[in-house]
């Protein structure tokens, strides 16, 4: 198995933020061992749609769907000192100007 580090951007997520509901947006890296490109996307993509935080405070509804997107995949060289996947979410928010946005947010 190779190592792969995936870059996710999630767009349109209907999140509460401070007692409201806000359009937010996200970047994510996930380091995954796969047989393959493909494989290490969807493992990248299973990480995120489930979760507990998007699974559990996502506002959206049927009509207004949520986006995630694979933004790159690179395969990893062999490096002892790493040993797992990374699990965070930069959340920025959607509804404000891009230079505003930058500064992001945690819903």
């Amino acid at each position: 198995m190779k190592k792969y580090c995936i870059v996710l951007r999630g767009h349109n997520y209907l999140l509460p933020y401070d007692g409201e509901p806000r359009k937010m947006g996200f970047t994510a890296t996930r380091v995954v061992r796969a047989n393959s490109p493909e494989e290490a996307e969807e493992i990248a993509r299973g990480s995120i749609v489930r979760d507990p935080r998007l699974v559990r405070d996502l506002l959206n509804g049927s009509q207004d769907p949520s986006s995630l997107q694979i933004e790159s995949v690179r395969t990893l060289g062999l490096f002892k000192g790493f040993s797992g996947p990374r699990q965070g979410l930069e959340f920025f928010f959607e509804d404000l100007p891009e230079e505003a946005g930058k500064s992001g947010g945690r819903p």
